[in-house]
């Protein structure tokens, strides 16, 4: 009954409510950053913006905050909005994660998290026929970089060659098809989603908008139109965190979506039968695991006592 009920799934055309976008030949040149509030971004946040557009002329920059995000996906993707506003606020990164991928589908570019840089410039590191740029953190654990051994290893992603993909930067031309697949899985996610299986804080945002939804989406995508796999850090220069750490970044955004206990998705009436229903079952299991261990030790005892006699 448990694993029923966790099963279930909500059937809707997912199709229909994403726009077919039309392919681009390359990548553009734009980079674009999200922030949630621009009138309080840290001083080394701006400065490696400067560094950014500095060492990128001829990119476009372009850095949005919540709001902004909001009105994009509202005027490009008014029938998804409201999967979008279904994510609890305080879940910045799962919107942000949800927002990236709709707007480089939508207009294609470079997407950089706000923490993130790149040393080498654009103009030189990606050329006229990239489509999209894929990495994971193998090449990372190859050149021991420092904190980052062993990332990328998920219980879901087992049977994934390489592991997680990194979605930190999304860069790719408009209407990449990995995009829209990323996408679908995405709003099928919060369909779906349950705090009791699928789980909230860090955890619960891989697996519903993250690095894990994004791998397997487009693992499934790679079977029938293959890609190679980048070598984001060597080859294009691009820095997971101007940091130098992760541990040190989430220590500074106070408000780190890891720390976070809430469900991530608010949750329709029918989510929220399932979910007092699943408590329910797994209360009973739990009593009926504790009278079997009971019961267990006194079949035990007896026994014992028998054998004495």
């Amino acid at each position: 009954m448990l694993s029923a009920l966790t099963q279930l799934k909500i059937a809707r055309n997912y199709d229909a409510l994403l726009p077919h976008q039309p392919q681009g030949a390359s990548i553009p040149k734009r980079i674009y950053q999200t922030y949630h509030c621009l009138s309080s971004i840290p001083p080394e946040v701006a400065n490696n913006i400067r560094t950014l557009k500095k060492s990128n002329p001829d990119w476009e920059h372009v850095l949005f905050d919540d709001q902004g995000m909001r009105q994009f996906i509202q005027q490009e993707f008014p029938n998804i909005l409201r999967y979008y506003d279904r994510i609890t606020p305080n879940y910045g990164a799962a919107r942000a994660d949800f927002f990236r991928y709709l707007l480089i589908y939508r207009s294609g570019g470079v997407y950089l998290d706000i923490k993130s840089t790149i040393t080498k410039p654009l103009t030189t590191t990606i050329k006229p026929s990239d489509k999209i740029l894929l990495s994971s953190w193998q090449e990372w654990n190859a050149i021991t970089y420092d904190g980052f051994n062993g990332w990328g290893n998920h219980r879901e992603l087992s049977r994934v060659s390489g592991g997680e993909l990194q979605q930190w930067h999304v860069a790719a031309s408009a209407g990449h098809p990995y995009l829209r697949a990323v996408i679908l899985q995405v709003l099928k996610n919060i369909d779906n989603y349950n705090p009791q299986w699928h789980g909230v804080g860090k955890k619960g945002v891989l697996r519903l908008t993250g690095p894990i939804a994004y791998t397997l989406a487009i693992h499934s995508a790679i079977k029938k139109k293959p890609c190679k796999l980048s070598k984001i850090k060597t080859d294009y220069g691009f820095e997971y965190s101007i940091y130098g750490s992760h541990a040190k970044h989430v220590t500074i955004f106070s408000k780190h979506y890891s720390k976070s206990t809430e469900a991530i998705i608010t949750e329709t009436f029918f989510g929220q039968i399932i979910s007092f229903a699943l408590k329910i079952l797994k209360r009973i299991r739990s009593q009926i695991k504790k009278i079997s261990l009971s019961f267990l030790q006194i079949t035990t005892g007896s026994f014992k006592a028998q054998g004495r006699k």
